[in-house]
């Protein structure tokens, strides 16, 4: 069930839901007694009036008072007593005492069980309604409190941005450097738990959409001519929010990176985005190639101009033949398509050296930099990586 939908509901019971919880708030024992006092009570105010006088009917209270608190059988017992206090203890006419027809009071009885079975019954499901709700309920309080938290960081510019190296293995130069949204107290951990969050909580593209603007701020700080690498979901691409800022954004120098926070169903849709990113200068990156089955459909779709290897692939590439081997093809297909292969997760000289014998253009990893923030790049390291004589053909402008 949905956030709303949940919420609809918890309004609508809102009242009935509160007077039930107040009747139902104490012990049997207790709703026992009350039930006795308001029987008794009823039968004194029924025997000022006389069951002409409508003082029969004083008796509905306590009746339905034990179906919510005791349930069915506190209802057909309280019915009972009701039945025969406002039956035969019960002058027809105050004045006069003239008993009633036992054929009334015996209907009066039947209708007291009817009703307080029937409200018992209302009870009832009104309460499994309730129990059915309340995981329903918790999600939607839990969604509302990530979104909340959620928007404060967003407006209290809580949101950091740092950036990453990517570099030419053939000449160690860095051709561009990649955006990467950092959180408080978890600038090193992985930050899509915060957008699978921020989408759940249905603020994701509040949040990508306010990492964006800060990435393409700080733009004109880095190192020319390299390009600027940010992720993007598939969702804010085809989003109007995104076709707003498209006049906005310095697309030279972009490039986006496809991000999946949900699943990318229908191709067609990013057409028209990625057709108007690339008539304004941008270019279009796929992640994570070599990962599983989504990412290969995703070259095969949407011909990236830029394909980044999973770093599965890197680690311990030069001593793996089989890795090495799935590498050399994926570069294959990136030349036909006549994309730049990125590698990504290189920790190792011997990884680089790997890669760039599989025909890898250029690297990102920890051997060339951690990210972090712009005014710590100086901690950006860059190791010569130079190709031997026989691979040195294979080397790509980015």
């Amino acid at each position: 069930m949905a956030r709303n939908d949940a919420a609809t509901i918890h309004r609508t019971n809102g009242f009935a839901g509160w007077s039930v919880d107040v009747l139902t708030g104490g012990s049997p024992a207790t709703s026992v007694l009350v039930t006795g006092l308001l029987l008794t009570l009823s039968w004194s105010i029924a025997l000022r009036l006389g069951s002409e006088g409508g003082g029969a009917q004083w008796f509905l209270v306590p009746i339905l008072y034990a179906a919510v608190a005791l349930g069915s059988v506190g209802a057909g017992l309280a019915a009972l007593l009701a039945a025969l206090l406002g039956g035969p203890l019960l002058p027809a006419d105050v004045a006069t005492a003239v008993p009633q027809q036992p054929a009334l009071w015996l209907a009066r009885g039947a209708l007291f069980v009817a009703l307080g079975q029937v409200a018992a019954i209302l009870v009832h499901r009104r309460r499994d309604l309730k129990r059915r709700l309340e995981p329903y309920e918790e999600v939607a309080r839990r969604r509302d409190r990530e979104a909340a938290e959620i928007l404060e960081l967003i407006r209290e510019d809580r949101l950091a941005v740092y950036f990453q190296p990517i570099v030419d293995l053939g000449t160690g130069r860095i051709v561009g450097m990649e955006s990467l949204a950092r959180f408080p107290l978890e600038e090193e951990q992985n930050p899509e738990p915060w957008f699978r969050r921020a989408w759940a909580a249905g603020v994701g593209p509040d949040l990508e959409i306010a990492a964006l603007k800060k990435a393409v701020d700080l733009s004109g700080d880095l190192p020319r001519p390299a390009y600027q690498a940010v992720n993007l979901s598939p969702e804010i691409l085809i989003s109007g929010r995104f076709q707003d800022l498209l006049a906005t954004l310095p697309w030279t120098r972009l490039v986006v990176e496809i991000t999946e926070h949900l699943e990318i169903g229908d191709y067609q849709r990013l057409a028209r985005p990625i057709a108007a990113i690339r008539a304004r200068g941008g270019r279009l990156a796929i992640d994570d190639v070599g990962a599983g089955f989504a990412s290969l459909q995703h070259v095969l779709s949407l011909s990236p101009d830029i394909i980044k290897l999973d770093r599965s692939l890197s680690h311990g590439i030069e001593l793996n033949q089989p890795r090495a081997a799935l590498a050399r093809g994926l570069v294959a297909c990136a030349e036909e398509l006549g994309a730049t292969v990125v590698a990504e997760g290189i920790e190792t000289p011997e990884d680089a050296r790997g890669l760039r014998r599989v025909g890898a253009h250029c690297g990102q990893g920890y051997l060339f930099g951690r990210p972090a923030a712009l005014e710590h790049r100086r901690v950006v390291r860059v190791p010569e990586v130079q190709p031997s004589t026989d691979e040195a053909h294979r080397a790509k402008p980015a």
